[in-house]
């Protein structure tokens, strides 16, 4: 019964189910499977029969090992980080973290692509004098006609925009505002 139930159970929603009944879920995914449970007796049994294998495990008791046994596997443990500590630490800190570890290699690769970038020689140019004074009156140029296009946009300001739809309007609101006041 046990194996057809798991075929019909999504494996995402089973391991949720498990995580759940272990007590190992966070508060979102103990939502999402208490309201399936709910709703769906499927779940609601594999639910209960997980939570009956999750107790059954938290009942195991730890059992005495023998001195020299545990003796031998504390040594074996702090040999193995007392002789490589840069090795468990790298294991330890980034591969056991994979976030950590793609963080630290984007950085790494922007690190190395920015000193590649802003280190590369720049073009050194001389300019000749003809060459500048030839900019100097190409610039001048187009500030004349900046000029000119502030100074016609002020003109169609004033004369079309605040004249035609702005002082008429301002006008009219204000008699208007000014008889409804008066009361006449």
């Amino acid at each position: 019964m046990q194996r057809n139930n798991l075929n019909n159970i999504e494996e995402l929603l089973l391991d949720k189910i498990i995580a759940v009944a272990y007590n190992d879920a966070g508060w979102i995914d103990r939502i999402i499977v208490y309201r399936m449970a709910k709703k769906d007796s499927l779940v609601k049994q594999l639910l209960n029969e997980y939570r009956l294998t999750a107790a059954s495990v938290h009942k195991i008791k730890e059992t005495e090992l023998a001195a020299s046994i545990s003796n031998a596997v504390k040594l074996k443990l702090e040999v193995g980080v007392k002789s490589k500590p840069l090795v468990s630490f790298i294991y330890a800190g980034l591969f056991s973290r994979p976030i950590l570890t793609t963080g630290i290699a984007g950085l790494l690769i922007i690190t190395i692509v920015g000193i590649l970038y802003f280190n590369k020689p720049a073009a050194k140019y001389t300019y000749t004098k003809i060459e500048i004074e030839l900019a100097q009156q190409q610039f001048e140029h187009s500030l004349a006609i900046v000029g000119k296009v502030f100074q016609n946009a002020e003109k169609k300001l004033e004369v079309e925009v605040i004249s035609k739809h702005v002082s008429k309007p301002l006008n009219k609101g204000l008699i208007y505002l000014n008889d409804y006041l008066i009361g006449g």
